[in-house]
């Protein structure tokens, strides 16, 4: 296989600022610091020194781990205090005064600095020694060298010179000088504490419950074990993060939400803080996330001891009974616990034999007891007791049933030299020395048989012993061979017709063929529907094509209103059996079907009203602007005119993006419908119209569409999206005209006359008025 290369599109991302690191670096995901594997700028995987926080998708820093990384200043691989780090930070050693990168460079008083740390030192050594360089040699060469300088110092003392007692005197603070560094050079060793085998300084091997640090100086104790000793705080013996105990130190537990220094203050939902832990409290009716909890609802006669009741062999089930998880050893098929049929494992009650293979009359079939062909009560061990005496007859010996027709013919071949009387069963016939059975040969015998195919071959609509199958119309003629036919049973199907998040579901209830109705109830009547979880909700049934007692193909239409928030809502519709059947009186596959209607959004009454009160302003407004525009044309300020026309058309074109508005946003959208062409459509019922010429029906309403127009206001046939533009034309041709007429030369000259001859009866009514009075 080549080589590949994997090509992500990455979209961007935008976080407002160009801090690398954080999960998004100018408009490009970024994985954040100390991540190795990230996706879309959230981290699943750390690097080798960083602790990965999964409650967060972080990662932090692992101090104790003797790898620096990020803001840590150092990591001895340890937790001690005044050892020169402490925490990731440096830190001074114990009495010492100045210290730089956790090395001390001046102690206290009566302290030596060595080797970075502050050594105390004996009054009885004099301060004089302390600052001469040599004291250092007794404690960098050993004792081996010391102890030699010592003696040749005390074998050349001449004791016959007057000043050899203060020359003694000078060797003995040698020495004193000598044990002082001889100490702190064997302190080192004995600074291995819990170490079995020890060499050198060096600790080759440690106590039990002990193990070496990562640099293999020193022996801690092992953590998971169980045993909490030294700076353990905790040992819970695993490795699972966010249980109270990681690494052998207090940790907060994933229930808890907020956790400040091992201790939490708000725990998830359904769980109740009690001493800085997270507890669940069956029984208080607040269900606990990432817990065992399956339900907590007092009310609820399914739930018992926070777990839904499930049936036998079932160890975890849903609220519905449907089985999750089977004890072994069952396998969960449609939600049931069912046995294995096939793993050599017989269940009681369910199986009476497994013998792990699908071979028919060999004792065990199906996991049932099935011994030789023609055995209608098997025992054990393929020891059949009774057989059908039709067809087969039982050998005593072998306790197997053998064919009669080959057992007849067997005896007459015995016998063939004495009379002898043979008696048929029914339907059978006498044939070469054998009763041969009539059902197969085609002819039909409608006193013995219901059919006959001309075979014994079950599942061709009859079978082997004659008989008419399910899901089969047979033609029977006597003396006639059968003809079969396999007829489909009827079904219902339910499709939601309205969007998921709407308060009110639309669904179409509708059958495969054309059926009728046997019962003499309405549909409302055999019809249960019924909604899980249950809720309030108002249901109403409105027929499009009632069923009746005669063939027709029925379909109705289901509106459910909410009244109060439910997730997920499941309908589920039971149809009464035996009531609804075909043209060949075969009643309905499935008389219970379930569709997910989706969760419902749903505003409350004070929201109503608010949306109830900008949806007015908004038309306010919109009649406002319309107005400003009127005025604007007719003052000559053309351009400010055509940009608020647009503007207002522009608002119009919202709703028909292809994306889903929340219903109480789309409410607010439909005011601007008030200023496009579809109020004057409206009045002038330009949808009725076309609905006469395709028939009474509109184009997008058709018998066959399975959606409602609403569902995609752009996806329509040609008319419906073409009769604004008809309208724009047709309206723009008549103005047309209009504005021709009134210019033309004769309709002026008659509105002149038209005017001088009332200008002339206006003045004569003028005088005749004066003359009166």
């Amino acid at each position: 296989m080549r080589d590949f290369k994997l090509f992500l599109s990455n979209k961007g991302c935008m976080d407002k600022d160009i801090v690398p690191s954080n999960g998004c670096f100018f408009n490009n995901y970024d994985c954040i610091q100390g991540c190795e594997n990230c996706i879309k700028g959230i981290c699943y995987e750390c690097l080798i020194g960083w602790e990965f926080i999964e409650q967060f998708n972080s990662c932090i820093p692992l101090c104790g781990d003797a790898i620096i990384t990020y803001d840590e200043e150092c990591d001895d691989g340890n937790q001690f205090i005044f050892d020169g780090c402490h925490q990731c930070k440096y830190s001074c050693p114990k009495d010492c005064k100045l210290c730089q990168f956790g090395k001390c460079l001046m102690c206290e008083k009566n302290y030596l600095v060595l080797e970075g740390q502050c050594q105390y030192i004996p009054d009885n050594i004099g301060l004089a020694y302390m600052e001469r360089d040599w004291i250092l040699l007794f404690i960098d060469y050993g004792y081996q060298q010391n102890i030699l300088q010592l003696r040749n110092q005390l074998s050349n003392i001449d004791y016959n010179n007057k000043n050899y007692l203060g020359y003694f005197e000078q060797i003995y603070l040698n020495f004193k000088v000598f044990l002082f560094g001889y100490e702190h050079n064997q302190s080192k060793f004995l600074q291995l504490n819990n170490c079995k085998v020890e060499y050198f300084g060096k600790c080759l091997e440690c106590q039990d419950e002990y193990e070496l640090d990562f640099h293999k100086t020193q022996c801690i104790p092992k953590c998971q074990d169980g045993i909490i000793l030294s700076q353990e705080i905790c040992d819970d013996g695993n490795r699972i993060q966010f249980d109270g105990c990681y690494k052998c130190q207090k940790s907060c537990q994933i229930e808890c939400l907020y956790c400040s220094k091992n201790q939490c203050y708000i725990c998830q939902e359904g769980w109740q803080l009690k001493d800085y832990q997270c507890i669940q409290i069956c029984g208080d009716g607040l269900l606990a996330n990432f817990s065992n909890e399956q339900c907590d609802d007092l009310d609820d006669l399914n739930c018992i001891n926070c777990k839904y009741q499930c049936d036998n062999d079932c160890l975890v089930c849903d609220k519905f009974k449907n089985c999750e998880i089977c004890s072994y050893p069952f396998q969960i098929k449609d939600g049931k616990c069912l046995p294995i049929c096939g793993d050599k494992i017989i269940t009681p009650i369910f199986e009476e034999c497994d013998d792990g293979n699908e071979i028919p009359y060999d004792g065990c079939y199906e996991c049932q007891f099935q011994c030789s062909l023609g055995c209608i009560q098997c025992k054990e061990d393929n020891h059949c007791e009774q057989c059908d005496n039709l067809y087969f007859i039982l050998d005593t010996q072998t306790f197997k049933c053998q064919d009669l027709y080959q057992n007849i013919d067997s005896e007459l071949k015995q016998n063939d030299t004495n009379l002898f009387t043979v008696q048929c069963k029914e339907n059978q016939m006498f044939i070469n020395n054998q009763c041969v059975n009539q059902c197969g040969n085609g002819i039909l015998n409608s006193q013995f048989e219901q059919c006959d195919d001309g075979d014994n071959i079950g599942g061709d609509g009859c079978s082997a012993f004659c008989f008419e199958e399910d899901s089969f119309l047979c033609i029977n003629q006597e003396n006639s061979l059968s003809i079969c036919t396999f007829i489909q049973k009827p079904d219902f199907n339910l499709i939601l017709l309205s969007d998921k998040n709407n308060q009110t579901k639309i669904l179409e209830l509708s059958f495969t063929q054309n059926v009728y109705k046997l019962c003499q109830f309405p549909f409302e009547n055999i019809v249960e529907i019924i909604i899980l979880p249950q809720t309030e909700q108002k249901i109403t049934i409105v027929p499009n094509i009632n069923i009746t007692s005669q063939l027709n193909n029925p379909s109705y239409k289901i509106y459910i209103e909410f009244l109060k928030s439910v997730a997920e809502p499941i309908l589920q519709i039971d149809i009464q059996k035996f009531c609804i059947f075909n043209q060949f009186e075969l009643d309905l596959t499935t008389n219970t079907k379930q569709i997910a209607l989706g969760t419902p959004f749903l505003l409350s009454e004070d929201n109503q009203k608010k949306v109830t009160s900008v949806i007015k302003m908004n038309d306010a407004v919109v009649y406002s602007t319309a107005s400003i525009a009127g005025i604007l044309l007719l003052t000559g300020n053309y351009i400010v005119f055509f940009n608020l026309l647009d503007l207002l058309q522009s608002l119009s074109y919202i709703k028909y993006m292809q994306y889903k508005f929340p219903p109480h946003l789309s409410q607010f959208l439909e005011t601007y419908t008030k200023i496009s062409l579809q109020p004057i459509l409206d009045i002038f019922k330009v949808n009725e119209i076309i609905a006469k010429l395709n028939g009474g029906t509109l184009p997008s309403q058709g018998q066959k569409s399975k959606q409602p127009q609403y569902t995609n206001a752009m996806n329509q046939f040609y008319l419906i999206n073409a009769k604004g533009c008809f309208f724009s034309y047709l309206a723009s041709l008549l103005t047309y005209f209009m504005c021709c007429l009134i210019s033309s030369i004769q309709v002026s000259q008659w509105l002149r006359k038209r005017y001088e001859k009332n200008k002339f009866q206006f003045f004569k009514r003028q005088f005749y008025r004066n003359v009166q009075n």
